[in-house]
């Protein structure tokens, strides 16, 4: 990695750690469009830095020491709805809620479709 982006990957570290700083003393109903600001943070970080989103938040929850699995729905949150003003909920809906009823699973992602016989995935049952 160049110094030059280790300096900005530690800059932007440290605007995402200040984001979910204040995140955590407001933590009402700007959550939404907290989670949505920090997801487009790490959205435009890794379209600049040519670097895949999936690895960009592993990175990001290892540095941070946070939960991969919220970073993973925050980048998707801004990633499906770049304009939150236009997407389906309104600010008040449950951070779950979107989650599971707007938003694809991490998990879902990881899935390799590996038999168990020949018509079902044995990690998530798919058929295939």
């Amino acid at each position: 990695m160049s110094i030059l982006t280790l300096k900005t990957y530690t800059a932007h570290l440290e605007e995402l750690k200040q984001g979910l700083t204040e995140y955590y003393k407001e933590r009402s109903e700007v959550s939404i469009k907290w989670y949505h600001t920090l997801g487009r943070l790490m959205v435009e970080y890794a379209e600049q830095n040519k670097v895949s989103l999936n690895a960009h938040v592993q990175r990001v929850g290892n540095s941070l020491k946070r939960e991969k699995s919220t970073l993973y729905y925050m980048a998707s949150l801004a990633k499906k709805f770049p304009v939150l003003e236009k997407a389906p909920f309104d600010q008040y809906t449950p951070w779950r809620e979107i989650c599971h009823q707007y938003l694809d699973s991490p998990r879902e992602k990881s899935c390799e479709h590996e038999p168990e016989t020949i018509t079902r995935c044995k990690k998530c049952h798919v058929i295939i």
